[in-house]
C-alpha cells in the first residue's frame, strides 16, 4: 500500500510540473492597425495617423513604431520611435503622428516609393510580435 502512495505522490508531482510549464507564455501580445489601411498613399508634408491596439493576458510593457522605405534607393526618409509604458495594462489603443517633412523645408529632397509601417510589441515575458503594412509616399 506504501507503494502505491509512493507513485501516486511522485506521478502527481511530474503532472503539477508538467502541466505550470505548458501554461508558460510564448506568444507577444497581439497588434491590430486601425489606421492607416493597406496601400494607403501620402505625400511629404503629411501626418500619417497611426491608430492601433494591443492586447496581452501578461501586460504590455513596450511598444515600438518604425517608417521604413521597402527599396534603399534613392534618399529614403525613416522614423522610428519607442514607448515604455509606465502602467500596467493589459490592452491598449493608442494613437500616434508621424510628421512627413516639407520636401521644401529640408536640404534632403527624399524620392517616393513604398514604405512599410511595422507596429512592434513586447510582453512582460519578453515575447515580441510584429504586424506590418505597406504604405506609398
Amino acid at each position: 500500500m506504501k507503494f502505491i502512495k509512493h507513485i501516486l505522490v511522485v506521478a502527481l508531482a511530474v503532472f503539477s510540473i508538467t502541466s505550470c510549464e505548458s501554461d508558460k507564455d510564448e506568444s507577444g501580445p497581439e497588434i491590430i492597425i486601425n489606421i492607416p489601411q493597406q496601400g494607403r498613399e501620402y505625400v511629404y508634408g503629411d501626418d500619417v495617423n497611426i491608430n492601433f491596439t494591443m492586447n496581452d493576458d501578461n501586460g504590455i510593457a513596450v511598444y515600438k513604431y518604425v517608417l521604413s522605405p521597402v527599396e534603399t534607393a534613392g534618399v529614403k526618409y525613416t522614423k522610428e520611435e519607442s514607448v515604455t509604458l509606465t502602467n500596467y495594462v493589459t490592452s491598449l489603443t493608442t494613437n500616434e503622428i508621424i510628421e512627413l517633412p516639407f520636401q521644401y523645408d529640408t536640404n534632403t529632397l527624399y524620392t517616393d516609393g513604398a514604405y512599410e509601417l511595422k507596429i512592434l510589441a513586447e510582453d512582460f515575458e519578453n515575447n515580441v510580435s510584429t504586424k506590418t503594412i505597406q504604405l506609398f509616399i
